[in-house]
């Protein structure tokens, strides 16, 4: 058993590694998209903050349909 092959490790592919890289990148995206529209909401930049919020909802959207 301890000679098996290592493809079933998860922690070394690649493809999970990506993955993974992706999910972080999606979610901060998201966050500071929700954020910087606040902001923009805040300074009376209304058509900057619908676009912020366009851009956190596509963000958290891609999130919820690779899970």
């Amino acid at each position: 058993m301890e000679g098996q092959d290592r493809t079933n490790d998860k922690s070394d592919n690649p493809n999970s590694r990506a993955a993974r890289i992706a999910r972080i990148g999606t979610t901060t995206t998201g966050i500071a998209g929700v954020i910087l529209a606040i902001n923009a909401a805040l300074s009376n930049d209304f058509a900057v903050a619908g676009v912020l919020v366009t851009a956190s909802a596509l963000a958290f959207g891609l999130l919820a349909w690779k899970r």
